[in-house]
């Protein structure tokens, strides 16, 4: 709210300034800008580099895979009138279609809160080529049997297109909060994420040309929060990283690895105060970003 104060000005007739009264010229100009101080970094270039090693090690959020996992939760689904959760459409017998319910718990002792949009669709687009296609807009927290529960709150996309001689075009996007402990890998302790992909890959793996994937945006994890300015994934005899993947340190400046596209993924990680130095990322990362694409190449 805000308040506007009003006072009571007495009119009198004009009154002339005089000399005396003249307001002082500043004749120093504008007051120079003061230069904030500058924040120590609280991370070495080796503590960055291990934190960018450790929130990249069980891979990067991947929209198949967790749309794989809502179809399985969603399985779980106590079918019937009303059902739980209370699905738009009573007569659906499948995971996907729109849901929402204040909260039920089925025999089996799932139990579903909140709402959720999800579509897979697997069919011929107009111009006749193969697509394979899933989406969500949700907010739902899901908790199985043994009490852990499933958190989704935001939506994603992806698009893939068989085209010609095996050849596959592919976009897509995830962003949101999501988390469930009742499974291994990036879901177990949670997520932030804005990212988008988009590239031409190769279907199944096969085929005589490089395929591509481009990453852009950020991951925030417990390790670390990441940034990615058009990370690039070529899949040919071996995988080549190209482009840049930036680490928030806790003063609130980034560190930067930028990646110069060679046979070994390596490149120079640098920070404002810190000499560039030369780094590379371990066969760790590189094997979870493999299976990553792999795994979007794959219909």
């Amino acid at each position: 709210m805000i308040t506007l104060l009003f006072g009571l000005v007495a009119c009198v007739g004009p009154v002339e300034p005089s000399a005396d009264d003249a307001p002082e010229q500043d004749t120093a100009g504008s007051h120079p800008a003061i230069d904030p101080p500058h924040q120590t970094l609280q991370l070495s270039a080796e503590d960055a580099l291990a934190t960018v090693e450790e929130a990249l090690a069980e891979g990067l959020p991947d929209v198949l895979n967790l749309h794989a996992l809502y179809e399985e939760v969603m399985g779980h689904r106590e079918l019937g009138d009303p059902g739980c959760p209370v699905y738009e459409n009573a007569d659906s017998t499948g995971p996907n279609g729109n849901w929402f319910d204040r909260g039920c718990t089925t025999a089996e002792g799932w139990t579903y809160f909140g709402n959720a949009t999800a579509l897979h669709i697997i069919g011929i687009n107009p111009d006749g080529y193969p697509i394979d296609a899933v989406g969500s807009s949700a907010s739902f927290q899901i908790t199985d049997p043994n009490g852990a529960t499933f958190v989704g709150g935001g939506g994603y996309n992806l698009d893939r297109l068989l085209i010609e001689n095996g050849r596959m075009s592919l976009f897509g996007a995830l962003g949101g909060t999501y988390a469930y402990e009742g499974v291994e890998g990036w879901l177990h302790d949670g997520v932030e994420v804005s990212l988008f992909f988009d590239g031409e890959l190769n279907h199944n793996g096969v085929g005589d040309t490089p395929g591509q994937l481009r990453i852009d945006g950020g991951v925030g994890r417990a390790e670390g929060q990441l940034s990615f300015r058009e990370l690039i994934v070529q899949r040919g005899e071996t995988m080549l990283l190209s482009g840049q993947i930036d680490l928030r340190d806790p003063s609130g400046y980034w560190f930067h690895l930028a990646l110069e596209g060679s046979e070994r993924p390596c490149g120079t990680l640098w920070a404002e105060g810190l000499e560039p130095r030369e780094v590379c990322l371990s066969e760790q990362v590189v094997v979870s970003i493999d299976t990553l694409v792999t795994n979007m190449e794959t219909m």
